[in-house]
Parts: C-alpha cells; structure tokens; sequence
C-alpha cells in the first residue's frame, strides 16, 4: 500500500514538473497545477500578471480553455484548441506587449 502511494505520488510530481518546464520554457513563471479527471488547471505568471488556463493531460498540453479571448473576431471562430500550453504562454507574452490581451478565468 504504501509502495502504491509512493509511485502515484512521484507520478503527480512528474507531471507537475513537465508542465512546469513547459511553462518556464516559454518564459512564463510556472505558480501552480492542478491535476482533474481529465485535465490540468494549470496557473501561471507572464511579466506579473497571472493567468489561468485548462489543458489537456496528453504530452502536449494541448490548451482547452486559455483563459484569455482567442476568437478571430472577424470570423468568430474560437481559436483556444489551436495551440499548445508552451505555444499560449508565447501568444500571451506577444499580446501583453501589444496591450491586447483579455481574459476570461480568473
């Protein structure tokens, strides 16, 4: 029992660690992950603003909700799926500069 707990305890420290790296990677600062059934509610800090967002447990980190309006807005097509959890945190930087970021979680 206790040989069990160990591994899923390191299990969910793996995790969290990757997502971290990613995070890092992008140049955001990695605050906290939590692990749901079938997601990650992963949030982070990009030049001191905090950022909310829902992606998915496969390698990628393929996004779900940003947590931030990424819908093309003369076609109104929402473009959350189109990007990865290291490609958001590039977006995110890009468009803080720009002064063009809203976000939806909080």
């Amino acid at each position: 029992q206790k040989i069990k707990e160990q591994r899923e305890k390191l299990l969910e420290e793996k995790k969290k660690s990757k997502i971290q790296r990613v995070v890092e990677y992008a140049g955001g600062k990695f605050i906290q992950s939590n692990e749901k059934s079938d997601h990650f509610y992963v949030t982070y800090e990009i030049d001191g603003d905090t950022f909310h967002s829902i992606v998915s447990k496969d390698q990628r980190h393929h996004v779900i909700t940003a947590g931030i309006c990424l819908t093309d807005h003369e076609t109104g097509r929402v473009g959350d799926t189109d990007f990865d959890l290291k490609a958001l945190v590039s977006v995110i930087r890009e468009g803080q500069h720009k002064g063009a970021i809203s976000k939806t979680l909080w």
